[in-house]
């Protein structure tokens, strides 16, 4: 039960990118569930299910999580 943006910011110390996260208070928007930390990555992906989000991935040097619609 933590803000998307917290969520996001505790996956940053385990990714190789940065992580830009989108859409004023819809990143304040609270999500629950289970990260795997070991995989940042499939981590992230869940995260963007989860926050009904855009996943876009401009690996390696940064990904950007933002609001569908």
């Amino acid at each position: 039960d933590k803000a998307l943006r917290h969520v996001s910011a505790l996956l940053v110390r385990r990714l190789t990118c940065r992580v830009l996260v989108l859409g004023g208070t819809w990143a304040n928007a609270r999500v629950s569930g289970t990260f795997d930390l070991e995989d940042p990555v499939a981590a992230l992906k869940t995260l963007a299910v989860i926050g009904n989000a855009r996943l876009i991935n401009g690996a390696p040097a940064l990904s950007v999580l933002m609001p569908k619609g």
